[in-house]
């Protein structure tokens, strides 16, 4: 899918997202016959791939919109994915405004997941900008809410007494009186309420939700009907404001009341901006009504704007330097030539290429001296500096050995050996070196996993004189470091979830550090581990006492790394949380949290 969509232009768009199309209802009718977790998954790639061409080509959004909102019912991050991706299209083609909201009108009722209702009341309570979709809106919640009260109303145990002994009377009498008789020959008598019954879990979902204790959706459900009544305007319109007004206060102080009497209660945050809610339904024409109305818009088209920065970072982060087919491959070992025009322009091209950065990187010439390693001392009978050079799949090894004596050294060799998943793949033959001869050798190491190793090893010569011994000097150990194999990437909120969800390994890494600014030490951590924020600037800038974030990377060898960073401000200025990092093994968090913990002070 990832290659089929690097090959979409404008020419095939269509027929890409009518294929995917095809594959999305296919994965509906073969739902019985395929394995439910695999369908799941499919159904997912095929939504963010059909995500991604319409960041391209929004043109196409009004061919798969009908077809997708089919899909927001279903349980699991298949729904979430196509519920991101209507808030987006309803955002960058406003001419399928009708068609959105009619489908989110047709399928509120049966949305099973929070998620998905409460980024669809989002939705609904900032585009339903005239009084007929503003009262459809309405209509929907109410029904999907069902009939109040949201608990059943508790009666008095002795009926006919004090104040309420008529209420009572009548409670009684709506109760429903059976007997039945035993096989011992026994009467049992069964008393029974009578009243209405309340709809089942099942039937409403969103109703199951709230008396569930999912406040948050409360919140979001209040707020929502807020706008609903503070969008209509006019005096033409006013007796359904009000009808509007009443039903979205009465369903408002329902849930209000069912977060105080729930065990465990209504949260404090939830539980004020529900009372914030109800109040602007009081005070109308308060200023705060207005910023609500003013600025909801604009806080939503930012959101949207924001992810798909995300995600033109991300591909932009896949794609790879072109070259011209009919460029020419300069071989400079080949050219004997001297006095070769040609020759002379690549000698030119390569010494730029040393001395100047391409993009701000250190020159090909400078990163190679920032990766020699000292292997003995100046004072040993032999001197040796290896150059590690990391590829994707393998190390290459350079080796410079000089002869610091006055005698010559036979059978000289470099006896290497690893620690960790790194495989020695030859081993270096015996040289004869003269007094003060220097050589070169080159030694590959094979690598099989992200992981932080080791190379050690040691030079056995053969002394000269007579008594010809056997002389040997111990080498200084090799790190090879684990950033050499990550690097930054991108993924989607769901995936990191999922992936955070089904990862078994993980490393927490306790803050210590001096540094006293909460942004200042996630780019500390950003820059010294290669991982990537996956959290939107907009949501972390600004001055606070705390800051989480979630970080991602990827290994040479497509192995994910996951982290995140919970920290905190305490009043003496120092910061103090945890780092948490998933892997699916072993040697990414271990190693991760090594590196961390070395670099952040």
């Amino acid at each position: 899918l990832e290659l089929s969509m690097d090959l979409t232009v404008d020419k095939n768009v269509e027929k890409a997202v009518q294929f995917l199309k095809k594959e999305v209802l296919r994965t509906q009718e073969e739902a019985n016959t395929m394995d439910k977790q695999a369908s799941h998954e499919y159904r997912q790639l095929l939504v963010r791939s059909i995500h991604q061409c319409t960041v391209k080509y929004p043109s196409v959004a009004g061919l798969i919109v009908p077809v997708l909102s089919e899909y927001l019912v279903e349980p699991g991050p298949s729904a979430v994915d196509v519920m991101l991706f209507i808030r987006e299209i309803i955002v960058k083609e406003p001419q399928l405004h009708d068609v959105i909201l009619a489908k989110l009108l047709e399928v509120f009722g049966s949305i099973t997941s929070a998620r998905v209702l409460r980024v669809m009341l989002w939705v609904l309570g900032t585009h339903s900008n005239t009084v007929e979709e503003a009262t459809n809106t309405v209509d929907a919640i109410k029904a999907a809410v069902g009939p109040l009260p949201l608990v059943p109303v508790e009666k008095n145990a002795t009926p006919g007494k004090g104040e309420n002994g008529g209420a009572d009377a009548e409670a009684d009498a709506a109760k429903l009186t059976t007997t039945t008789l035993n096989a011992d020959g026994t009467y049992v008598t069964t008393v029974t309420d009578s009243g209405p019954v309340l709809p089942t879990s099942g039937e409403l979902p969103l109703r199951n939700l709230l008396v569930g204790g999912d406040f948050f959706l409360a919140s979001a459900l209040s707020n929502t009907l807020v706008k609903l009544v503070l969008v209509i305007k006019g005096d033409e319109n006013k007796q359904t404001k009000n009808k509007l007004k009443m039903e979205a206060m009465e369903l408002i102080n329902e849930v209000l009341s069912l977060g105080v009497k729930s065990n465990p209660a209504i949260d404090n945050d939830s539980h004020e901006r529900i009372t914030l809610c109800l109040t602007l339904l009081q005070n109308a024409l308060s200023p705060m009504a207005q910023v609500l109305i003013d600025d909801s818009p604009k806080a939503f088209v930012d959101t949207v704007q924001s992810a798909t920065a995300t995600q033109s970072d991300s591909q932009a982060d896949r794609q790879q330097p072109t070259v011209p087919v009919d460029a020419g491959l300069k071989f400079t070992q080949l050219t004997k030539d001297k006095g070769n025009k040609l020759e002379e322009e690549m000698e030119v091209e390569d010494v730029s290429l040393a001395g100047s950065s391409a993009k701000g990187k250190k020159s090909v010439f400078v990163s190679r001296l920032d990766r020699v390693v000292q292997l003995t001392g100046f004072s040993d009978p032999v001197y040796a500096e290896a150059t590690v050079l990391v590829n994707q799949f393998d190390i290459s090894v350079d080796v410079l050995v000089v002869n610091q004596t006055a005698d010559v050294m036979q059978n000289l060799s470099v006896e290497l050996a690893t620690v960790g998943d790194l495989k020695l793949c030859e081993r270096p033959q015996a040289y004869t070196m003269a007094p003060k001869e220097q050589i070169n050798m080159k030694v590959s190491i094979k690598v099989s996993s992200t992981e932080t190793g080791i190379i050690f090893g040691n030079i056995v010569y053969d002394g000269a004189g007579p008594a010809n011994e056997r002389s040997c000097v111990i080498l200084n150990d090799i790190h090879i470091d684990i950033m050499d194999y990550i690097s930054p990437a991108s993924c989607a909120p769901t995936a990191f979830r999922s992936m955070w969800a089904e990862f078994e390994w993980e490393n927490k890494v306790a803050v210590n550090t001096e540094i006293k600014s909460l942004r200042e030490y996630l780019d500390h951590i950003l820059k010294n581990t290669n991982m990537k924020s996956l959290t939107s600037d907009s949501f972390i800038q600004g001055e606070c006492d705390f800051l989480s974030a979630n970080l991602y990377a990827k290994s040479s060898f497509g192995e994910d790394a996951l982290a995140n960073i919970s920290i905190e401000k305490q009043p003496d200025g120092n910061i103090e949380g945890f780092v948490r990092i998933r892997a699916k093994t072993q040697g990414i968090a271990l190693s991760l949290g090594d590196k961390i913990t070395m670099k952040q002070k």
